[in-house]
């Protein structure tokens, strides 16, 4: 077995490598909620409705009748 400073000085080069690993994992997973937040926005760009784009009688429809029903919901007593 190693003597004990040897040892120590092993625990404490160790707790350094952990340390810094824990920084830089922390800064990855900043840049990936970054990113995640960037993919939203790109999805809702190119895949939602465009900026002429409005919404036909059928769709306006099933929105009205959504928003009764929870109107209806709302309007009784519990």
């Amino acid at each position: 077995m190693p003597p004990a400073e040897q040892l120590y000085a092993e625990t404490l080069s160790l707790k350094g490598a952990v340390a810094a690993l824990q920084g830089t994992l922390t800064a990855a997973q900043e840049e990936i909620a970054q990113l995640k937040v960037q993919i939203a926005w790109l999805k809702k760009r190119f895949y939602g409705p465009g900026l002429g784009e409005t919404l036909d009688r059928a769709q306006m429809l099933l929105q009205i009748e959504g928003v009764e029903k929870l109107a209806a919901r709302l309007a009784t007593p519990t």
